[in-house]
């Protein structure tokens, strides 16, 4: 499973895997820091993954976060929610999603899961044969 958040601050976009917490403020030792933006609290939010779920929280800022452009106080991330926090974009990727349990068709084959299709697809063990 591969959790990133995606940073623009207005330059290159920046990646970091979210593992575990991620703090974003203008104090110098959190995780994600801008101390040249004055809209961000010195200890602003807080992005945290579990093995569920991932969920950005408010820590009590001034000027608070939008998530999806609607200003919350928290909120679990689904794939492609971009959160905003002072001028700072971060949109959250999920690459593998929820897992699904697929019925198998035939006991000596594995389904694959293409996540750009969704469409699976069957490869035989006996024959090595590839089915789309």
């Amino acid at each position: 499973m591969s959790r990133r958040l995606v940073i623009n601050s207005g330059g290159r976009p920046r990646e970091l895997v979210l593992v575990d917490t991620l703090v974003v403020g203008r104090d110098p030792a959190c995780d994600i820091s801008d101390g040249n933006d004055p809209l961000l609290s010195r200890r602003h939010a807080v992005f945290t993954a579990d093995d569920k779920d991932a969920i950005v929280r408010d820590l009590g800022s001034r000027n608070g976060i939008l998530v999806n452009g609607t200003k919350v106080p928290e909120a679990q991330l689904r794939n492609g929610d971009v959160v905003q926090i002072g001028h700072l974009q971060v949109r959250f990727v999920d690459e593998v999603g929820p897992f699904v349990d697929l019925p198998m068709a035939d006991a000596d084959a594995t389904r694959v899961v293409n996540p750009a299709s969704d469409a699976p697809t069957v490869v035989h063990a006996a024959t090595k044969k590839l089915s789309l």
